[in-house]
């Protein structure tokens, strides 16, 4: 910025502020002044926007920091009104780090719990259906000596084995899709850069294989433990037939396994429809090809508005002669992106201070590049000199507010309540935006002319192209532009306006991809467990059906009996999972934009769903039952 600086020390690579900033996160931050050395910075202490990191001593609460620093910026100020607009916030570290991604974290750490529920439960099933298999075996080896606690060592150390290879090909999987999901993940996701497999996941994820295999082999190991030895070694016993009490347990897993299915399903269901309502929403402008860049002008090389102005003004004119260029302004700040410059202002004929809002400088061809709707009156124009009457636009929000049932075309203000101010006439009213995201409320603005006074911020502008084409075809052009006004001048920031409309609905996208994924792999989970234990059920009762066809049941009756069986499973399941949707869903609460966290529509489309897929895994070993030859099915063992 034109003034010499010693560089007197370097931060580790890994080091990012924690504070994020208003137009830049952390990450993006790589020289660091001191503040109090720079007089433009100590300018800014009217606009009432200062942030600060401090430790607190021990056994000091946030919350008495809080009531402390209240007190002394209250203090501070000598002045009663301004007293009255100051507000300080305090807050963890902690919480502003993770505050806005914990409970989804926390959510998606549910989703997979579900799912690894889901698979031990359907490898609990395999192993139930491969006990029965080997009844006779286990009942040899107990009757040649082997105790109980022996044969279910035996087969806990098969379940474990088996839990810990899929937990090796788990580690191999999330290897080659760590760098897929980091991709995926949304730019203000705390630490992501630092997501990887590492130790502590190879621990967790052994631990967790082990875990689960003890668990979930137990149940079997347990069963063909205590099977009775007469009936097991009976010549010419079936040893694949099952006590009621293991057929019991595998519906029960297998009616687990649907409700859980059926929850994640809900929370899919709801998170896809909150998504698509968020990209439906009208930020207030026209996003489409508009090329947005930041330009800093030096204090000490620009140090008179008069300068700053005249640099944007060459360098507008330049963009606009470009080909394919349509229209070209300039602002403080754009939508989307949170920068906040509250200031307040006093009305004609009112004793009153209002409250604060928004305050931008935007150049005459503003609006009609961000394609922000001009509602009444005018826009700015070249007219808007700073020898002219002093003119201000008003936001439909803010005229609604202060002027309700009234025409603010024509009323004046007074930024900041100064007497010494110039009034300000309001000569329109322009479309709310949305500036701190899609998903906030439309904030009440007043935008300035930079023609006549920037207040302090024409030295940060935002320069807004919209094209006819692609924008970004127009980067190299529009930096040719600047540096053909001054060489040494960078832009950055260098973003579509589409850009930012995708970062801002990022988070709920990837949340949204993650939740749907897991959903989907405990669908098809859910539907094979229910598929296993179908088959299982035919086979075993292979003896019986053959007898119901010898008997003159027909392929209609025998459909409708195993397809029945299923469907009170599905149907158990489904109305588990319904009443826990109804309770668990309310932790997506906070991430669901206008949608209720027990949406009809979800709650009618989501047991369809899991129906028709769970009858789908029902009817394939249904129909091979109707296939069976009764002659070989009654001499079935």
């Amino acid at each position: 910025n034109g003034i010499n600086r010693t560089v007197i020390g370097v931060m580790p690579a890994q080091f990012k502020l924690p504070l994020v900033t208003m137009r830049r996160a952390p990450e993006q931050t790589e020289i660091w002044t001191p503040w109090a050395m720079d007089p433009s910075y100590r300018k800014k202490r009217d606009v009432g926007q200062l942030r600060v990191i401090a430790r607190l001593k021990p056994n000091v609460t946030v919350e008495q920091a809080r009531a402390e620093l209240t007190a002394i910026s209250k203090r501070s100020n000598p002045q009663p009104e301004a007293n009255q607009r100051l507000e300080t916030q305090v807050i963890s570290l902690h919480r502003n780090l993770v505050g806005d991604v914990r409970s989804a974290l926390l959510v998606l750490l549910g989703a997979v719990g579900f799912v690894l529920l889901i698979a031990c439960a359907n490898v609990a099933n395999l192993l139930l259906a491969r006990a029965a298999i080997r009844q006779r075996e286990m009942a040899i080896r107990r009757a040649l000596g082997a105790s109980r606690w022996r044969m279910i060592r035996q087969l806990l150390t098969e379940s474990v084995l088996l839990a810990m290879i899929g937990g090796v090909l788990g580690l191999l999987l999330a290897l080659w899709s760590t760098d897929a999901l980091v991709a995926l993940s949304p730019a203000d996701l705390p630490r992501f850069e630092e997501i990887g497999v590492d130790l502590s996941v190879l621990g967790f994820t052994l631990a967790t294989a082990f875990v689960t295999g003890i668990v979930f082999g137990l149940a079997p190991a347990w069963q063909s433990s205590k099977s009775d030895l007469n009936e097991a070694l009976k010549e010419g016993g079936r040893s694949s037939t099952s006590g009621l009490g293991r057929r019991r347990l595998r519906s029960l897993l297998v009616v687990s396994e649907l409700a859980m299915a059926f929850v994640l399903l809900v929370g899919a269901g709801l998170m896809i429809k909150s998504f698509v309502r968020l990209s439906g929403v009208d930020g207030g402008f026209d996003a489409q090809n508009v090329l947005t860049m930041a330009i800093s002008l030096p204090g000490a090389k620009y140090p008179e508005s008069e300068q700053q102005t005249a640099f944007l003004q060459q360098v507008s004119t330049r963009l606009e002669s470009l080909a394919g260029v349509q229209s070209v302004g300039a602002v403080s700040a754009i939508p989307l992106t949170g920068w906040q410059n509250k200031t307040s202002f006093a009305i004609e004929g009112r004793n009153e201070m209002s409250q604060t809002e928004e305050l931008h400088a935007a150049s005459p061809g503003y609006f009609r590049a961000m394609g922000i709707p001009l509602l009444r009156g005018r826009a700015f124009s070249e007219r808007d000199q700073p020898n002219s009457e002093r003119v201000v636009i008003v936001s439909w929000g803010l005229a609604h507010r202060y002027w309700p049932g009234e025409d603010p075309i024509g009323k004046r203000i007074q930024l900041g309540g100064d007497p010494h101010e110039p009034w300000r006439t309001i000569v329109g009213i322009v479309g709310d935006i949305k500036q701190s995201g899609l998903e906030g409320e439309s904030t009440r603005e007043y935008y300035v002319s930079y023609l006549q006074d920037t207040w302090g911020m024409a030295s940060d502008m935002t320069l807004v192209v919209r094209t006819e084409g692609n924008p970004l075809k127009l980067i190299s052009a529009a930096q040719s532009q600047v540096n053909a006004v001054d060489k040494d001048l960078p832009i950055y920031n260098v973003q579509t306006m589409r850009q930012l409309r995708d970062r801002s609905a990022a988070p709920r996208r990837f949340q949204m991809l993650l939740l749907g994924s897991f959903a989907a792999v405990a669908l098809v989970l859910a539907a094979v467990g229910l598929y296993g234990v179908m088959s299982y059920a035919v086979t075993q009762r292979t003896h019986e059906i053959g007898i119901r066809m010898a008997l003159g049941a027909g392929a209609q009756n025998i459909l409708r009996l195993v397809v029945g069986q299923g469907l009170k499973l599905v149907l158990i399941g489904i109305s588990i999972g319904l009443a826990s949707s109804l309770v668990l869903t309310r932790a997506l609460a906070s991430l669901l934009y206008e949608v209720s966290a027990t949406d009809p529509l979800t709650m009618v489309v989501t047991p369809v769903v899991l129906a028709g897929v769970a009858l789908g895994a029902c009817f394939i070993p249904a129909r091979r039952a109707t296939k069976v030859d009764p002659m070989v099915a009654l001499r079935y063992e």
